[in-house]
């Protein structure tokens, strides 16, 4: 019974995790991976070989199958990451891109960060980019930050792109996490609450002496 009731618990402790499932998508000498909050390709490319989101697409004799979901929905309070995974070092240029739009009421403030050395990459540039291609927010060219700011209103669709010429490193991978901002009536609501609370426990205090 013991061991039974201990392999029970086991199941349902991996369980959640093994709800994480893990999609890759390959280009050339490109992975793309996402977990469980899974950040969707619209489009990758590594030299002539180009995956899309518009369905299957054949290059240089190689058969892409197209993205399962393609357009991440953001709202406040989104997570999403995924990663893209290089193969040798290598001189030939790339992109990947994402597609977001954004759904309910109210302005979504987003950012993008990396975690990546960014150093590790020639020609890098990450933009942000309106529904027109129009440059919105883009990182500087020295990488003093690794985070990027945009803002949707509702219903509107950007691009985050990423470009390179080349990567040095065996394995430069690059980490994205896209995450929208808790709105801004929630974090005063929760800064008034706090202050109401330190309130009441002085005013306790001070009937208790």
């Amino acid at each position: 019974m013991k061991f039974a009731t201990w392999a029970a618990a086991a199941v349902l402790s991996i369980a959640p995790f093994a709800a994480q499932a893990v999609t890759t998508t390959e280009v050339g000498d490109l992975d793309y991976t996402t977990n469980g909050h899974a950040l969707q390709l619209w489009e990758m490319t590594d030299g002539t070989d180009t995956a899309t989101a518009s369905g299957t697409v054949t290059t240089d004799g190689i058969t892409f199958d197209p993205f399962v979901q393609v357009l991440n929905d953001l709202s406040n309070g989104s997570l999403l990451t995924g990663e893209l995974i290089t193969g040798p070092a290598s001189t030939t240029a790339g992109s990947v891109k994402f597609k977001f739009q954004a759904v309910g009421s109210g302005l979504v403030a987003t950012n993008f960060s990396t975690e990546s050395p960014l150093a590790a990459w020639t020609g890098l540039e990450i933009s942000w980019l309106d529904s027109s291609m129009n440059v919105l927010s883009t990182l500087d060219s020295n990488f003093n930050s690794t985070t990027l700011f945009t803002t949707f209103a509702e219903g509107d669709e950007q691009f985050l792109v990423a470009s390179w010429d080349g990567y040095t490193n065996n394995g430069s991978n690059l980490d994205f996490r896209v995450e929208a901002a808790i709105p801004v009536p929630a974090g005063v609501l929760l800064i008034g609450t706090a202050f109401l609370a330190a309130g009441a426990a002085r005013r306790f205090g001070r009937k208790a002496a």
